[in-house]
């Protein structure tokens, strides 16, 4: 019975992180003057920082901003978007990001970087379902609050490796995962759960628009 209690515990933070990507997902895109990304080191991979001219390890490390979006345009923008370096991520999900541009030095991290803290915290002896509580709590309080960069707002955004991550193989197109970029052992049914609730809400609200200004 104890088992049951903690897999329904689980499945409903799950579902709640869910949710808080599909409203992302489905929020109203905007103009704004964009953001820029600081990729940060993966602990599970070793990935880090590259440069984009040479491929190779950049010397001025984990703290080499680009735009994200927009060229030129982004350069200036001091809204900052923090990602693990080994992470993809899609353009929808950075949504909340984009809606608070006009914040002068708004600052956002991805979940995979909560993750990836909250690893660097606890250690080997983090598991998945503590993990994904952690997570969820932070989450649901909507920012968290760092030495270097003050209050962080969290995005509620999925990830997968990107082509450049350590030990990626040539052609490997992993599924999005909606903890972590790396495979998590013991994530599969919890994976699945998280997809179908994803893409349940999606459907609903796409359905409820197209009824609505039919």
């Amino acid at each position: 019975m104890a088992d049951r209690a903690v897999d329904r515990e689980l499945a409903a933070a799950v579902r709640r992180m869910a949710l808080r990507e599909a409203a992302a997902h489905l929020g109203a895109a905007v103009e704004t003057t964009g953001a820029r990304v600081r990729r940060v080191p993966c602990p599970r991979c070793g990935a880090a920082v590259t440069d984009s001219a040479s491929g190779g390890p950049a010397v001025r490390g984990p703290v080499l901003d680009q735009p994200l979006w927009g060229g030129e345009a982004t350069r200036h923008s001091t809204v900052l978007v923090r990602v693990l370096a080994c992470e993809e991520v899609t353009a929808r999900s950075l949504l909340p990001a984009f809606r608070r541009g006009s914040e002068a030095g708004a600052q956002f991290q991805t979940r995979a970087v909560t993750a990836a803290e909250l690893m660097h915290e606890r250690g080997s002896a983090l598991d998945f379902a503590e993990w994904v509580h952690l997570v969820d709590i932070a989450e649901a309080r909507g920012s968290v609050r760092s030495p270097e960069f003050g209050v962080v707002r969290l995005l509620p955004t999925s990830s997968r490796a990107g082509p450049w991550a350590v030990g990626r193989g040539p052609g490997a197109v992993p599924e999005s995962s909606f903890l972590f970029p790396h495979a998590v052992p013991g994530s599969s049914t919890m994976q699945s759960h998280y997809r179908d609730v994803l893409l349940r809400r999606v459907r609903q609200r796409m359905e409820r628009s197209g009824r609505t200004s039919a």
